[in-house]
């Protein structure tokens, strides 16, 4: 517990005290506390440690109108204490710049909260008095400041790599999309999780025995190599917009009178090409969505199902997908998270035939495995893997790990066991997929009530904090890093993407 009591200033406001007896304001003129701001700070992203009565805070947002604050304190005694004060329940319910938390949740609230683009700069800033008698605690907020500031810089770069591809993928397919069809999984068989891993070479055998016992979930980068194997999958779970993931599914057949068809799970930000392919062999498709801030926004007009992709691998993906599903066994195959027997992919990938291709004498396929491989520096593997067993010649890197690592949390946070390589519970999760047509979709009025909103939105509300805005942000990553435009205003950065968003209109 930090603090133990309040006294009065000389001009009567009350203000916290420290156990020790210390208190955390000034007494003679707590309203005109400041912190020591960076040189020239006009705006930017704050985290305060130290939230007291809120004094600091208001002076700081007074001379910094566009700023956005994490205040936090050590423990929720500490917090519920702080919220005592008039003032900090003011700056909390006020204008949406200001969230208070505990030492234990900043982690998540910075990666939740902090947009680089709109705000720039993030500053961390300790009220004097707080880091003097809080010293550990500041110390470990500054590690949890640095881990997620390094979580938000490699999510920015994803969007300002594919933000362009993300809103051009998600508006050609809502264009097309009016509701999801009635799907039917048997969830009294095992749901079997198909990664591309090296150990499918010798898994799927496993799989064409026992065929009428599983529920086979492929994700994309495996549908290949199960069909050249004569195993057709259920379901096919698909994350990826770029357009070279349309080539997964060239194997794909033209569905025959009578044949069952495959389900083809697509991410509402997956290639549009693909999507079509797969439609016009006559096969389902399942829209989903993973979270990007235009397709949450569609949501809430569409029946678009969220699902879980963890650090973006569509292996969570298709393990989301088996649990809103309602399956309560998952055996995952080819979910390697290594690289072994000298290969980092199954043998019958799109790799391979795009590889051995255009292979030569001198840049062979074995060459192209081998560089994909070791683009990162690889550690050697010295365990079984835990959902493949015994690997040969097995070699990992902080990427595959890290993959393996969410996915294991994903399996605690949603209540599976990990029982001999098998992820199982008790009971199908609630949280199931929604009922087909519980939702009907019209882009026409989704486009017209989007971009209406844009247009109200004034120059002197920027920052902005409604949904519509915020579904621009990973396109206005895009712009800033293809216009190299790092100084050029947000706002009219924002029209831009605007009218650029605004042309997907002539669908209609």
């Amino acid at each position: 517990m930090v603090y133990a009591q309040t006294l009065s200033a000389k001009n009567g406001d009350a203000i916290p005290v420290f156990c020790s007896g210390k208190p955390m304001h000034s007494k003679y003129n707590p309203q005109a506390e400041t912190l020591a701001l960076p040189p020239e700070c006009t705006g930017g992203f704050f985290i305060i440690a130290g939230i007291g009565a809120g004094f600091h805070i208001r002076t700081l947002l007074q001379k910094n109108p566009g700023a956005a604050v994490i205040a936090f304190e050590d423990d929720t005694a500490s917090l519920s204490f702080c919220r005592q004060f008039p003032l900090v329940r003011e700056l909390e319910s006020a204008g949406g710049r200001v969230w208070l938390c505990t030492l234990q949740e900043l982690g998540r609230s910075i990666i939740s909260r902090y947009a680089p683009g709109i705000y720039g700069d993030l500053f961390f800033l300790p009220q004097h008095a707080w880091e003097a008698e809080n010293r550990e605690t500041c110390a470990a907020a500054k590690a949890i400041v640095t881990e997620s500031l390094a979580a938000v810089s490699a999510d920015y770069s994803v969007q300002a790599h594919f933000g362009k591809i993300w809103m051009r993928n998600i508006l050609l397919n809502l264009s097309s999309f009016s509701a999801n069809p009635e799907i039917h999984c048997d969830t009294h068989r095992t749901a079997a999780v198909i990664a591309a891993g090296p150990s499918l070479d010798q898994t799927a055998g496993i799989l064409a025995a026992k065929r009428d016992s599983y529920y086979i979930i492929s994700t994309d980068t495996a549908y290949g190599s199960l069909r050249r194997r004569g195993l057709t999958p259920d379901a096919v779970v698909s994350v990826d917009g770029q357009h070279i993931s349309t080539t997964h599914f060239f194997p794909c057949p033209k569905r025959s009178d009578g044949a069952p068809g495959t389900l083809f799970i697509f991410d509402i930000c997956t290639n549009a090409e693909a999507v079509a392919l797969v439609r016009k062999r006559g096969h389902q498709v399942y829209f989903v969505h993973s979270g990007h801030p235009l397709s949450c926004l569609a949501a809430e007009q569409a029946a678009l199902p969220y699902l879980e992709t963890g650090a973006g691998t569509v292996t969570i993906a298709a393990c989301d997908f088996a649990r809103r599903a309602g399956f309560t066994k998952l055996a995952l195959f080819g979910a390697d998270f290594a690289y072994s027997s000298g290969k980092p992919y199954t043998r019958g990938s799109y790799l391979d035939d795009q590889f051995f291709a255009s292979a030569t004498r001198t840049a062979t396929a074995e060459g192209a495995f081998t560089a994909l491989m070791y683009r990162t520096e690889l550690t050697p593997l010295h365990k079984a893997g835990t959902f493949s067993g015994e690997l040969s010649r097995a070699f990992t890197s902080p990427v595959l790990s890290g993959y393996e690592k969410t996915l294991l949390e994903w399996a605690e946070r949603h209540g599976y066991a990990l029982r001999g390589g098998i992820l199982e519970r008790a009971q199908p999760d609630k949280e199931q997929l929604p009922a087909a047509g519980s939702k009907a979709f019209s882009y026409a009025v989704f486009m017209q009530q989007w971009l209406s909103g844009l247009q109200q939105i004034p120059e002197e509300q920027f920052p902005p904090q409604d949904a519509a805005a915020y579904a621009l942000l990973p396109y206005i990553a895009f712009l800033k890093k293809s216009e190299n435009s790092g100084k050029v205003p947000f706002f009219t950065l924002f029209k831009l993407a605007y009218s650029h968003a605004s042309r997907y209109n002539h669908i209609i």
